[in-house]
């Protein structure tokens, strides 16, 4: 009996069972199981003709559209490595990501991306243009490594986080978590080349469920051209949806009743978004999920069955398990007071970072899958109360961001914040937070000194118009660090 399915071979099933239904909506544009089947066929026929293949790597641009979804099934047709890169990255920065790869083979991309150095250049308009098939499918095996996603740490270095076929395979695990069927029509609010928005789409894919493909806040009509042609689960970030429910709240909450599920993921949610989410979406089940690219979905919170937490997670997910670690990487029960390292067991993980041994030491220790964050663990579900890069000592005392965070947006007319470390030469370091929205300084200290312990309490609040955002569209907690301490 075969031991490993890949995520491929689960979709195939629907292109036999139901291949006139539709997989992938783009743009008003839609493609059925048997035609992108068909489609994504034909392309690794002509990636094969041009020498593509056997864990060679294929860089891609990311676009929301059919195209990019071709090219990716074409990928792991050919048992090829699909490499996705930001839609909008420069030349300059492709040869960057290239010298950590060592190269590519097969570059898809668009006018002006001809100079890439690769064996073959293909246009992304073309995906959908060739005839013939690939003659044979290839076998994946678990340990084989499908893609590459690329990620940066804090010293802004690109770090090439391989994937495995296994890794993958934990999508179709999720099914029942999450309740995705074959009717499920998911949108998809975020960019295909970010492990979270990815999996989602595969979750649905193997079911037999339709994905819709978001060309995110900057086309709203194309968001709720969406919603009116039936869509009834959406996976987006927590700042996605509170620049909805500020653009549009009535309109997008008027579609409680036919969501099903709503998830949140890609960044913390914070207890005053979940009260948010609560009330705009009463009848809809509403879920956050946690893990990494590094190592893969780790938990899940059902917020609108449980009720809202500042700093819950949920419970593993099948095949998880999550401990804490002390400083000296022993396990321990680890309390709110005193949280330890979150690691986890996991058959899910990464690889490791492509042509970086040294990192991948890092992350992967033993039988433990390190994250970079702090917490414990009470009643079997899983809480964070930090970074471990971001932990605040004042006067060798600990103060986690994510506390003060959680209380500044509690704070009426409080809209963003992020809570981080000025260096102080008495006490090594003192609380400063940056807070967007409409409020008066001052009360919001009065509020703060009557409800922290005083070491806790902020210092320095600086009053902001809007916070910076990084690439992934969260708050750049790092920029504010690097202003506070060198500004």
């Amino acid at each position: 009996m075969k031991e490993f399915f890949s995520w491929l071979e689960y979709f195939e099933q629907y292109v036999e069972q139901t291949p006139n239904a539709d997989c992938v909506v783009s743009q008003q544009s839609r493609i059925t199981y048997k035609e992108l089947y068909n489609r994504s066929r034909a392309f690794a026929g002509r990636l094969a003709n041009g020498g593509f293949g056997g864990g060679k790597i294929l860089f891609c641009r990311t676009s929301q559209t059919i195209e990019f979804v071709a090219t990716y099934i074409a990928t792991l047709m050919c048992g090829g490595v699909f490499v996705p890169v930001e839609k909008d990255f420069s030349l300059e920065s492709l040869k960057d990501l290239l010298e950590v790869l060592g190269g590519c083979h097969t570059f898809v991309g668009k006018e002006g991306d001809e100079n890439v150095c690769c064996e073959q250049f293909i246009y992304t308009k073309d995906v959908l243009t060739f005839d013939g098939q690939l003659e044979k499918v290839a076998q994946m095996s678990g340990d084989d490594v499908a893609q590459i996603l690329f990620t940066t740490g804090t010293t802004g270095r690109f770090k090439g986080v391989q994937l495995t076929s296994t890794q993958l395979c934990q999508c179709p695990t999720l099914q029942p978590v999450f309740g995705y069927h074959q009717n499920t029509k998911l949108l998809l609010i975020g960019p295909l080349n970010h492990f979270g928005v990815l999996a989602t789409g595969i979750n649905a894919w193997t079911t037999g469920g339709c994905v819709y493909l978001s060309q995110g806040l900057t086309d709203l009509l194309g968001l709720f051209n969406a919603l009116n042609d039936g869509v009834n689960a959406i996976y987006g970030t927590p700042s996605a949806f509170n620049i909805l429910l500020t653009l549009c709240g009535e309109e997008i909450t008027s579609f409680d009743k036919q969501l099903e599920f709503i998830k949140l993921g890609g960044e913390k949610c914070t207890e005053s978004c979940q009260k948010t989410m609560l009330q705009s979406f009463p009848t809809t089940r509403l879920y956050i999920g946690y893990g990494s690219t590094e190592s893969g979905l780790l938990t899940g919170y059902e917020y609108s069955k449980y009720g809202s937490s500042p700093d819950c997670v949920g419970i593993p997910f099948p095949n998880v398990k999550i401990f804490t670690l002390d400083e000296d990487g022993k396990v321990f029960d680890a309390t709110k007071e005193n949280p330890g390292r979150i690691v986890a067991i996991t058959p899910y993980h990464m690889k490791g970072y492509a042509n970086d041994q040294e990192k991948t030491n890092e992350v992967l220790k033993g039988i433990y899958a390190y994250t970079d964050d702090l917490g414990y663990i009470q009643d079997g579900l899983v809480h964070l109360t930090g970074r471990a890069g971001s932990t605040i000592i004042s006067g060798g005392l600990k103060v986690s961001p994510y506390e003060i965070e959680n209380l500044v947006q509690s704070f009426d007319g409080v809209k963003e914040c992020v809570c981080v470390g000025k260096k102080d030469a008495m006490l090594g370091q003192v609380v400063a937070i940056y807070v967007s929205g409409q409020f008066e300084v001052q009360e919001l200290q009065e509020f703060l000194l009557n409800r922290l312990e005083s070491y806790k309490v902020p210092k320095y609040i600086y009053k902001q118009d809007v916070l910076k955002k990084n690439a992934n569209a969260k708050i750049d907690r790092k920029y504010y660090s690097m202003e506070v301490n060198n500004g």
